[in-house]
């Protein structure tokens, strides 16, 4: 108790006198720092406070040491109640009383001192502090405290909080005294005669809505329950001129009814201003109904769905709320009112209809459905549209009627409905409804161009499987005079191009292949890209069809098309072969070399199209084209065929050294080994100026010559003597010795391996 006697004493001496020095020269060391500051605020006041202050730089800990000492000292030294009087004046005596600084260093203060966890004695000392500062001169401080009142509801702190918090409800602040309201109503509690009549008074007076909102707010928490002058009280502001007001009442009424919703003298007051001539009291009483009346009362709905009717906006907005809080989902009344206000001129009615018809509607309701198809006939399209979306909300999927109304409005004037139609048809039917497609594919030969694009749309997102009158429909629609619609086919063709078995895709195919060569060159380019697309997915029947007919601008397409046919068709396809082999005419040179890979790894061994097709290769204008059609030769002609041959050994002088070692390389495995031509023709390369084409012929005579071939030996023993190329000298002296049948050795008896070659394709190599 030593430091609260001191500052009980120090408190008498004069305001920035003998006593500030006492402190500083007598207190200071005896005391802990903090009990030091505390005694130098309350002698010096805020100004003189600096020269401490770099001692203590955390303003809030020295402030709430502050107010405890002030607590402490009020409650053990009785006769010093000037000083409850001081704490509560902090600051007044000074010019900057409510300047930042101060004010600041009060709010955080009190934050602080709200965020604390305090003992039962500590926080009653807290309390009371804080109630000091209600009548600070800084409205914030006085707002701060105010706030915290109810937060300390808990603790008994007897008259003299209420009496300061009833000393606040006529502040000047508008703030202040919505926050007085909000502390009366924590400290009082329901039942509270005086004070609901301080806030019934301060609701019927106050100028400024909010305040009057709040004391009402007030007013329902302090009034008893179930009090009728109490509930007619509140009802007779739905009236009020205010809307904030008005809404606040009609929260407000609930509150009073101990039973909650369903009170039948509540629900009366509150129905009897539906029919007020201000449609802002009326809009104020939906809302309250929406809270007060009971769900699923037919009675309030049947006068709620009434004001769907009203001339204002507003009330059928409030309305449309109203029904969604009372009503159950699947009232057939209600689901249909709510439909009918798709159609309304009031753009905000319409939406919060929209809202509140999936919450409410119940599926395959006729009223409901009969609703939303009056409204497809609506003179404003936007309407039109939200009809549409709105068949989701009140029919199943796939429901006849729903399907018909819907379908109908593809042949709307105005593309935006055509298009909302398209979207809300293949979210409602499946793929394949019968009803859908018998709706949809009379309109795809439709007078208007919108009608026939908006049914190839629907037609591509429904057909079912091996649908071949749809097939027919979308291939027709190729050749349309209109753009839009040959755009729409070329995208359905490839939605439906997989939908069916080998036969619907062929029949599609040639269906849209008919149209390649039209007289309309915009046609011929539509049914090019339509099947290029189809090509794309890997169809070899598309890709036969249409790969002539390419250009540069599809290689990469088509590149890509090519390499994805072995993934999908097996070995031996002849349809898939003959795909592969159509793309040896396009003009370049990587998509040739990749369809002679693919019809190396697709064409059965000896299969005398695709040889002849590849031997044609042999020809091509591109290198890589050429050693690729020598290495697929290897893998699909049969051993000795004449063609075949004759086309490798005129490779053996092509200008380019890899078609050059390729044919050297695959020479002995089409024509088998003793060949004396090709022998001949191997030695002869013997001398060739590229040292890779030297080591592909060493290789290739190892495997075309006998065993102890003369001519063979004599070359191989020149090469391996004379040749300038270490490489070749090496694989010169192992095919020899293999030829000899001994085992191949270098001038150091170490054991010889043949030098690789890697400047042939992979399929070579392999």
């Amino acid at each position: 108790l030593k430091p609260i006697s001191a500052v009980a004493r120090i408190f008498f001496a004069p305001r920035g006198g003998a006593g500030c020095c006492w402190v500083d020269a007598a207190m200071a060391p005896q005391m802990p720092p903090a009990h030091v500051l505390e005694a130098c605020w309350l002698c010096c006041g805020p100004r003189e406070m600096s020269r401490c202050r770099a001692a203590f730089p955390r303003e809030e800990a020295k402030l709430l040491r502050w107010y405890l000492t002030v607590s402490l000292a009020q409650r053990l030294c009785p006769g010093v109640a000037r000083l409850g009087a001081a704490a509560g004046a902090w600051g007044a005596d000074s010019p900057s009383a409510g300047a930042p600084p101060v004010q600041s260093e009060v709010i955080g203060a009190l934050r602080a001192l709200s965020r604390m966890a305090f003992e039962q004695r500590e926080a009653f000392l807290v309390a009371s502090s804080v109630l000091h500062c209600v009548d600070h001169a800084s409205a914030p401080v006085r707002a701060t405290v105010l706030r915290m009142l109810p937060r300390l509801a808990t603790i008994p702190l007897g008259a003299s909080a209420k009496e300061a918090v009833v000393r606040r409800l006529v502040d000047g602040d508008a703030e202040i005294r919505i926050a007085a309201l909000a502390a009366l109503a924590a400290l009082g509690g329901r039942g509270d005669p005086v004070g609901a009549r301080m806030a019934a008074d301060l609701a019927t007076r106050d100028g400024e809505a909010g305040v009057r909102a709040h004391a009402l707010a007030a007013f329902a928490a302090l009034a008893p329950s179930d009090d009728p002058p109490a509930v007619e009280f509140l009802a007779m502001f739905l009236e009020d001129a205010s809307p904030e007001v008005a809404e606040a009442a009609g929260r407000a009424l609930p509150e009073l009814c101990s039973c909650g919703r369903g009170d039948a003298r509540v629900a009366s007051l509150v129905l009897a201003r539906l029919a007020h001539e201000r449609a802002e009291v009326r809009c104020a009483a939906l809302g309250a109904l929406a809270i007060v009346a009971a769900v699923g009362d037919a009675d309030v709905l049947g006068v709620v769905v009434g004001c769907l009717e009203d001339r204002e906006g507003c009330v059928r907005r409030s309305a449309i709320r109203a029904l969604v809080a009372l009503s159950t989902p699947g009232q057939s009344t209600v689901g249909a009112a709510i439909a009918a206000c798709l159609g309304d001129f009031d753009d905000s009615v319409q939406d919060a209809a929209g809202q509140a018809l999936p919450l409410l509607a119940r599926k395959d309701d006729e009223a409901a459905i009969h609703a939303v198809s009056l409204r497809l006939e609506d003179p404003m399209a936007r309407n039109r549209c939200s009809a549409l979306r709105a068949f989701v909300h009140v029919a199943t999927k796939g429901n006849g009627a729903a399907i018909s109304a819907i379908a109908a409005r593809l042949e709307d004037s105005i593309q935006e409905v055509r298009s909302t139609a398209v979207v809300v048809l293949a979210e409602f039917a499946d793929q394949g409804n019968t009803t859908a497609l018998a709706c949809v594919l009379p309109r795809a030969s439709h007078r208007s161009p919108g009608v026939r694009c908006e049914a190839v749309r629907v037609l591509g997102d429904l057909a079912g499987a091996d649908d071949f009158a749809v097939a027919d429909a979308i291939a027709a629609r190729i050749a349309d005079r209109d753009a839009k619609v040959r755009r729409a086919a070329e995208l359905s063709l490839l939605k439906i191009a997989w939908r069916g078995g080998t036969a619907f895709h062929e029949h599609l195919i040639l269906g849209v292949a008919r149209h390649l060569g039209h007289a309309n060159d915009e046609v011929h380019r539509s049914a090019v890209s339509g099947l290029a697309r189809v090509a794309g997915t890997g169809s070899a029947t598309a890709m036969q069809a249409v790969v002539r007919h390419l250009g540069p601008g599809w290689k990469e397409m088509l590149h890509s098309a090519v390499q994805k046919l072995p993934r999908l068709h097996r070995r031996g396809d002849a349809v898939a072969v003959a795909a592969a082999s159509a793309c040896f005419a396009h003009c370049c040179g990587e998509v040739r070399s990749a369809a002679v890979q693919v019809v190396a790894q697709l064409a059965e061994p000896g299969d005398a199209s695709a040889t002849q097709a590849l031997v044609c290769r042999v020809q091509d204008e591109a290198a890589q084209v050429r050693s690729g059609a020598l290495a697929a030769l290897t893998q699909v002609a049969r051993q000795g065929d004449a063609s075949p041959t004759s086309a490798t050994l005129g490779r053996l002088r092509d200008g380019n050294a890899t078609v050059r070692c390729t044919a050297l390389v695959a020479l002995p495995r089409i024509v088998g080994r003793g060949d004396r031509v090709a022998v001949a023709h191997a030695l002869e390369s013997l001398q060739d100026e590229v040292s890779d084409v030297r080591k592909a012929a060493v290789r290739s005579l190892l495997e075309l010559s006998n065993k102890g071939d003369a001519k063979v030996v004599a070359a191989l023993t020149r090469c391996a003597r004379n040749d300038k190329d270490l490489q070749v000298q090496n694989a010169a002296s192992y095919a020899l010795a293999r030829v000899e049948e001994r085992t191949p050795r270098d001038a150091s008896g170490r054991k010889l391996v043949l030098p690789p070659l890697t400047s042939l394709p992979c399929a070579l190599l392999a």
